[in-house]
């Protein structure tokens, strides 16, 4: 009976695992770092397209150079879940994507969220005052939707198409 028990329970488990590793913490500020691979493609094809996507989901760029993009999120809309409804939000963030030969990375920094009229920085949501990261279960679900939002960012679609 408890196999049973435990074989039903599992998949809950599973499905509710949240994942926030592209968060880090650099003396007492939060950022959220990913490397994205696309072994086939060289450092300059890669600027181009990521450049092109970011323009395309409503960042403003800031600076270009060969190898660095530097952008902005001013005023973007994201979603908190809160219970069954999804809250607007409005997120502001500093934006460093580095480009290298099949692949390029992605920083988010300064990350700023307005709800109504208060303003509160990201660090103080999800660290602790001793710059570990907050534990509770509702923390860590944030956390977790916002990086599955960052990685939809800016990972690269695929420019093929489909047969249909």
């Amino acid at each position: 009976m408890k196999k049973v028990i435990l074989c039903l329970l599992l998949p809950i488990y599973c499905i509710g695992q949240k994942d926030y590793s592209n968060y880090e913490i650099e003396g007492k500020k939060l950022y959220w770092r990913k490397v994205f691979e696309n072994v086939s493609m060289s450092a300059d094809s890669l600027q181009k397209m990521v450049k092109r996507q970011i323009l395309t989901k409503g960042l403003k760029l800031q600076n270009e150079e060969q190898g660095l993009v530097q952008a902005r999120f001013e005023d973007y809309t994201i979603y908190q879940s809160v219970g069954f409804v999804k809250m607007p939000l409005v997120f502001n963030a500093g934006v460093t994507v580095q480009f290298k030969e099949g692949k390029y990375r992605v920083e988010l920094s300064e990350m700023l969220i307005t709800y109504g009229n208060s303003k509160s920085p990201q660090d103080a949501s999800f660290m602790k005052t001793d710059s570990t990261f907050r534990t509770r279960n509702d923390v860590l679900k944030i956390m977790s939707e916002r990086n599955e939002e960052f990685i939809g960012i800016f990972k690269l679609k695929s420019g093929e198409k489909k047969d249909w």
